[in-house]
């Protein structure tokens, strides 16, 4: 066990796209995107995971959801300084393409792997997060949230899509570099992060938006449908930033994942989701019972 925890430290290989898990605590809703990420993401890229705890009983909880995880992880690596840490781990890297999650993502609806490692950032920026599905915003408080006036349906790398320009949007459909699902173009981006100065992603995303100006002018692209949810179920930061959640409990999370219970995602309400934040606190399951999130509505 602790051979294999070593070698997820180390890590390994490569890949035509870095995808980097931010997660502090949330030992719980972490386990809940790498089971729908594992699941509902063909050909899936592996992740590059920095987390933070508190607490060892936090630090024992991360450990034991990599090792079971270990088969979609390239590398993890226990925090000690966010912006070296972030920075060093783009520095390995020689992917063209670049994606940030947090740890309160889920995937809702199937991904093939390879829209994603061939997509070409002079297109655009692909969101994961947005689509036709997304008509308000709970972050902002916006019960109708209104679509880019030129949002239209396409056909981009064999899938159904729809695209806009940046500049067109409001809230959420113009946010072209926020850390929840955009592929963003690395080179570019990871300059842009060493010339920054941030000490956690809420500041980091803060850091970058200083920079939106330059992808005003850029497309966007997202499914018809949205691939990932937000669940704003708690806060973790370490930062002076508010945003909306439910106010549920980590370290009660973590006694619910310590006496063997994991989410349950295959409860998710799709005929519910209208926003890319959204508040539903999925029903708790024994781990060992094998879960999967129902897609009975039309994935385009």
């Amino acid at each position: 066990v602790h051979a294999a925890f070593d070698q997820l430290r180390q890590g390994s290989g490569g890949d035509d796209i870095l995808i980097i898990v931010f997660s502090r605590d949330r030992a719980l809703q972490l386990e809940l995107l790498l089971e729908t990420y594992g699941s509902l993401v063909s050909d899936a890229p592996r992740l590059t995971i920095l987390y933070s705890v508190t607490s060892e009983a936090h630090r024992a909880a991360y450990h034991d959801v990599l090792l079971r995880y270990g088969n979609l992880v390239m590398q993890a690596t226990e925090e000690n300084d966010f912006r070296a840490d972030l920075l060093n781990a783009l520095k390995r890297s020689r992917a063209r393409n670049l994606m940030f999650l947090v740890d309160d993502l889920m995937f809702i609806r199937p991904l093939d792997g390879q829209v994603l490692r061939q997509w070409r950032g002079s297109d655009g920026i692909l969101s994961l997060r947005l689509g036709e599905n997304i008509r308000s915003s709970y972050n902002s408080g916006v019960d109708a949230l209104p679509r880019p006036p030129e949002l239209r349906q396409v056909a981009k790398n064999g899938a159904a899509m729809v695209t806009w320009v940046w500049k067109s949007g409001v809230h959420d459909w113009q946010l072209a570099l926020s850390l929840d699902g955009n592929l963003l173009p690395k080179a570019l981006v990871e300059r842009l992060i060493a010339f920054s100065r941030f000490r956690a992603p809420n500041s980091l995303e803060g850091a970058l938006g200083r920079f939106r100006f330059l992808f005003r002018g850029k497309r966007g692209f997202a499914f018809r449908t949205s691939r990932m949810v937000n669940l704003p179920l708690n806060t973790v930061k370490s930062e002076d930033y508010y945003f909306p959640h439910a106010g549920a409990s980590v370290d009660a999370m973590l006694a619910d994942r310590d006496s063997g219970m994991k989410f349950d995602a295959s409860a998710f309400p799709h005929d519910e989701h209208g926003s890319c934040h959204f508040p539903w606190l999925p029903p708790l399951v024994p781990r060992s019972k094998a879960t999967r999130v129902d897609c009975r509505t039309p994935g385009e």
